[in-house]
């Protein structure tokens, strides 16, 4: 094999990387310099250069997406010698491990592994007779599982003892179940942990700043018997906090490997020079990171454009205006933002005009469960017959009646040649369950109330009535974790008052159907619509960042909670997905449970948009004008002393407004002489 075939297209940095095979080695890649080719060449080095069989490698990822690729890249290079390289998720590689010493932790080898859906299920058959909600008692559950909480309180210890009897019971495993019980298998058995930390001589682990500290323990599981640990992260890109990541694990890893080479990939390939100054100026601000600056070959290109609006229908205007303008294949673009809810706006104004979108990493806002559930409704009433809206309304919220009862529903009208409406007072006579029986007649009985609510009310008053009869918002509340359960109810509200527009149910049916038709196809030449964190990974010609706003981005609770760089570090991402055009947008209100006057986001300030531009001169020298001690004075702040002076960062007290810290880039003090 001619390892200088592949050698050759790396830079000076990557070949660096691909060529240290022995001891730690952390890659420090930062946005679009070529990481995945490291790794994958780095598998492929050392197989051609035999300093190990293909069964003796492993690499870590993920996401199996990112697993899958890898195994293509290296099969692309390697043919059949990389077939029995292990590539997998921590999860794949704790499931393959398990399957063969599965009765050692208490299974049998055929135990199957249970997804979300299916442990709702068993909290909520657990907990039917508490007033809890089955959502949040998982996700508590899970945090104590996967020790991010210490304790629960006795109650819950009760629910978390009996839904892992349950999954014994079902010969099943959850997700986490995989990694502890791996943990478990190399704890009590240590000659099966040692067997596999002598397997893999040269380990690799992608994305490493999202490692949580269980799949840091299988590392060091792992790595009992050597130190060829090749990890490949960027602490500036760690936006999975709330999954259990812990980007100080990255930040550690001298401490934890003090022999450590550590590699920094700075050279970016993907975004010119103007986006990566952006990105550059906006992570300078936090704390917690290692020094380092993206720079790039490619073209000055345009400067990024800062969109300024009235409100979300502004701004998804002049979005659409710009797409339509461009004559770019949609599929060029991207709209990013912080939370699911500013999706609204954005698909209103694309339907309107008619440009193809795909949101990505979640539903479409008409795709949503609770909003689909309402336009059932809505359907059913303008049109009785139509049997799909019935056959979801009849037992949203859940009435008792299951599949059986229905079957028989559906058999009645199809003899007699009816819709399933007409068949539900027939088929009372051939059902014996009292529960489904008095669930039909409950549901008729709504349905006519219904019905006549429609002669006289409005499209969006109607709507209120059909949440208000079904008692809509207590079922989510119920079934839903708290934060699911606000996003629901955030989404509902939004769907009501859009209603306004519609004088009759006819005008909101007809154009309901042709937003949902419209949504369907053309996803190889779409628009992609999507949250930040879904984007991670991914790379646009032109991104739009949309609801720049104090308190969306960065979001209160992450304000509240002491979260900012991490907030900073997902404004970070979004900025380094594009490509070759950027617009950040922000809006003075916006609709958000309810109208609201917002606030410039901070994270504008720091790149330096002022006056309605964004200023592209630097003034860090002033860094030198100032030591800790001085007293300033600023024009907005007043009179200060400085209490830390750290890169372009200036710390200061002031008297009247606190600490505060600025940028010296942007701002001007003035030092006190005395």
């Amino acid at each position: 094999m001619n390892i200088l075939r592949f050698l050759d297209e790396l830079n000076d940095k990557q070949r660096e990387a691909v060529l240290t095979t022995e001891g730690p080695v952390l890659v420090l890649a930062g946005a679009g310099s070529g990481k995945t080719k490291v790794l994958t060449y780095r598998v492929a080095y050392i197989l051609a250069k035999k300093l190990a069989d293909a069964e003796n490698i492993i690499a870590l990822t993920f996401t199996n997406k990112a697993a899958g690729e890898m195994k293509e890249r290296i099969r692309k290079i390697l043919g059949s010698l990389s077939k029995d390289i292990w590539i997998h998720t921590f999860h794949a590689m704790c499931l393959r491990i398990l399957k063969q010493h599965a009765e050692k932790v208490g299974y049998p080898k055929n135990f199957v592994v249970y997804d979300r859906d299916d442990q709702f299920r068993i909290v909520r058959s657990i907990i039917k007779d508490k007033d809890l909600k089955a959502g949040e008692v998982l996700d508590i559950l899970m945090e104590y599982k996967s020790k991010r909480i210490d304790n629960l309180s006795s109650e819950y210890m009760e629910i978390y003892n009996a839904y892992q009897e349950r999954l014994k019971k079902y010969r099943a495993m959850d997700f986490e179940d995989l990694m502890l019980n791996t943990l478990e298998l190399f704890s009590k058995y240590p000659e099966i942990r040692d067997y596999y930390a002598k397997k893999f001589l040269y380990i690799h682990v992608d994305e490493y700043q999202d490692t949580n500290h269980i799949q840091y323990q299988l590392l060091k599981n792992l790595l009992i018997y050597h130190n060829n640990i090749f990890a490949v992260g960027d602490e500036d890109q760690s936006i999975y906090s709330f999954r259990g990541a812990d980007f100080r694990i990255i930040l550690n890893f001298e401490k934890d490997f003090p022999n450590a080479k550590i590699i920094f990939l700075e050279q970016n390939y993907r975004s010119t020079k103007k986006i990566l100054k952006l990105a550059n100026r906006v992570i300078k601000f936090n704390y917690e990171r290692r020094d380092k600056v993206l720079w790039t070959n490619n073209p000055d290109g345009k400067d990024p454009e800062v969109l300024e609006n009235h409100d979300e229908i502004e701004e998804a205007e002049k979005i659409a205006k710009i797409i339509v303008s461009s004559k770019r294949p949609y599929s060029d673009f991207a709209v990013l933002f912080r939370i699911n809810a500013l999706s609204k706006s954005i698909e209103e104004v694309f339907n309107k005009y008619k440009i193809p979108y795909n949101v990505i990493g979640g539903e479409k806002f008409y795709e949503r469960r609770e909003i689909k559930d309402l336009i059932a409704y809505l359907r059913l009433i303008y049109n009785p017959k139509d049997n799909i809206s019935l056959e979801r309304a009849i037992n949203t919220p859940p009435r008792g009646i299951g599949e059986t009862t229905f079957e028989i529903i559906k058999k009645i009208a199809e003899e007699n040649n009816v819709s399933y409406y007409e068949a539900l007072r027939p088929a009372l006579k051939f059902i014996n369950r009292k529960k489904a029986v008095e669930g039909i007649i409950d549901f008729l009985n709504l349905f006519e109330k219904l019905l006549n609510y429609s002669k006289t009310l409005s499209v969006k008053e109607l709507a209120k009535k059909i949440i208000l009869e079904t008692n809509y918002i207590e079922y989510i509340q119920k079934n839903e974790s708290t934060q699911l359960a606000r996003e629901r109810i955030e989404n509902i509200e939004e769907f009501v008052n859009s209603l306004d527009i519609y004088n009759n149910l006819e005008e909101f049916v007809e154009d309901i159907s042709v937003k949902t038709e419209n949504e369907i196809d053309l996803k190889n030449n779409c628009v992609s619509v999507m949250t930040i964190h879904s984007a991670k990974g991914l790379e646009f010609p032109v991104v739009f960042l949309i609801g720049l706003e104090d308190d969306i981005l960065p979001h209160h609770l992450s304000i509240e909670e002491g979260n900012l760089e991490e907030e900073r570090r997902l404004f970070y991402v979004a900025i380094t997905r594009a490509k070759e055009e950027l617009y950040l947008s922000y809006c003075k209100t916006r609709f958000l449970r309810g109208r609201k006057e917002l606030q410039i986001s901070r994270f504008l300030e720091e790149i330096g948009y002022k006056d309605g531009k964004i200023i592209w001169d630097n003034i860090s020298d002033l860094s030198l004008t100032y030591k800790k001690g001085d007293l300033v004075r600023h024009h907005k702040f007043g009179i200060g002393r400085v209490l830390e002076i750290k890169r372009n960062l200036i710390t200061v007290l002031f008297n009247e407004h606190g600490v505060k810290t600025l940028s010296l880039e942007f701002v001007k003090l003035e030092r006190i002489v005395k």
